[in-house]
């Protein structure tokens, strides 16, 4: 998955596609920047097959690798879920709500 100039989420969402995988470790790679509040950056949480396997924190105002290696339980097709979950509105100023910029998605295995 690639966005050319990057796909905004200024709320909670999710992003899905189908990948085709051998079983073994799978490498995934958040290429993004996020916008912190109160301490916190923007979290994408992974979904492989539907259930959960890691979670990466985005945490950089410049576009970075963000990476997690996780395992696919079988070879085939499966569904490839990143969700941005933990979105926090500042409706004072809300042009610095934690936001998160996804460049694109890097899915590999060895």
């Amino acid at each position: 998955m690639r966005a050319k100039e990057g796909l905004w989420f200024w709320g909670n969402g999710s992003l899905q596609t189908t990948v085709d995988l051998r079983q073994g470790p799978v490498r995934i790679t958040v290429v993004g920047r996020g916008v912190r509040v109160d301490g916190e950056w923007p979290r994408v949480d992974i979904e492989l097959g539907s259930e959960p396997v890691a979670s990466l924190t985005i945490d950089g105002f410049t576009v970075a690798d963000h990476t997690a290696v996780v395992p696919a339980a079988s070879s085939g097709r499966s569904v490839l879920k990143l969700r941005f979950t933990n979105y926090v509105p500042v409706p004072e100023k809300p042009l610095t709500s934690r936001g998160l910029m996804v460049e694109r998605v890097i899915v590999s295995q060895p």
